[in-house]
C-alpha cells in the first residue's frame, strides 16, 4: 500500500512538472508571437509605393529564438514522461528530471548517450532505453 501511495505521489510530481512546463512552453509562445507581431506592423506609410511592398527582415534575436534547439523535455511525451521514469529512473522523478536538464546541456549525441549510460546502467537492448535513445538521436539531429 505504501509503495502504491508513493508511486501514485511520484507520478502527480511528474503531472505537476509536465503541466509546469507546458505552461512555460505556452508563455515563450505568446511572446514570440507577440514579438513576431510587432516586427511585421509597419511603423508608418512609406514615402516610396514600392517599398511597402518589400518585407520587413525580422531581428537575428528573434530568428536565434525561432530557430533554437527545443528541449529535451519537450521531445518526450506525458506517457513516454511516465515510462521512463519508472524503468529507467526507479520511479524517481527528480533523478529523471535532473538527467534531462544534464542531457539538454550536451554538445554531442555521443556525450548525451555517455551521460546516460553513466546514470542508467541498463544494455542498449532494454526496449525503454532502446526507445529513450531513438528519442535523443531525434532530439540531436
Amino acid at each position: 500500500m505504501k509503495e502504491c501511495l508513493n508511486d501514485i505521489r511520484t507520478e502527480v510530481q511528474t503531472l505537476r512538472n509536465c503541466v509546469e512546463r507546458l505552461s512555460m512552453q505556452i508563455e515563450k509562445l505568446e511572446r514570440q508571437f507577440e514579438e513576431a507581431e510587432r516586427l511585421l506592423e509597419p511603423a508608418s506609410a512609406p514615402e516610396n509605393p514600392e517599398a511597402a511592398l518589400e518585407t520587413p527582415a525580422p531581428s537575428p534575436r528573434w530568428i536565434d529564438r525561432v530557430n533554437a534547439k527545443t528541449s529535451l523535455r519537450h521531445s518526450l511525451s506525458l506517457n513516454d514522461s511516465f515510462r521512463f521514469t519508472r524503468e529507467l529512473f526507479e520511479g524517481n522523478a527528480a533523478r529523471m528530471n535532473r538527467m534531462m536538464d544534464t542531457l539538454n546541456e550536451a554538445d554531442t549525441l555521443e556525450a548525451a548517450i555517455k551521460l546516460l549510460k553513466e546514470e542508467v546502467p541498463l544494455p542498449d537492448e532494454n526496449e525503454a532505453m532502446a526507445e529513450f535513445m531513438e528519442i535523443l538521436r531525434k532530439h540531436f539531429n
